[in-house]
């Protein structure tokens, strides 16, 4: 998945008690620890993350990708500044963007209340 908001992922290497997986260095820290620190209005930030973070989703879901755990410990800061989306863990691959879905996965807080229902797409 090649897109500026999104984690790059490099390669992985196992042995036999692990799996290594080798992706794009984030040192800009995390979402709320970002908030907490800086001294610039919080309301600008996040809409700037929104806007990037919803280019990430666009792009994912253009390749029938869905996430499954959108919530701001899985939002990450590069170098640049940029928001990139991190954490695919739990995320899904369907035939087409309106393939129904019926796994309960996520963060409690923050499962969206179709997926609780157990019918989303």
């Amino acid at each position: 998945m090649d897109h500026p908001n999104i984690v790059k992922y490099y390669e992985t290497y196992e042995d036999t008690n692990k799996i290594y997986l080798v992706m794009e260095y984030l040192d800009g820290g995390e979402l709320v620890e970002t908030l907490a620190k800086t001294k610039k209005d919080h309301e600008v930030i996040v809409c700037e993350v929104i806007e990037q973070i919803t280019r990430a989703l666009h792009h994912i879901h253009s390749l029938n990708i869905t996430h499954k755990d959108i919530k701001p410990d899985n939002i990450m800061f590069a170098q640049d500044g940029s928001a990139k989306l991190i954490d695919f863990g739990l995320s899904q691959i369907t035939r087409s963007q309106t393939e129904k879905m019926d796994t309960i996965a996520g963060t409690p807080y923050f499962i969206a209340p179709e997926v609780i229902k157990g019918m989303y797409s």
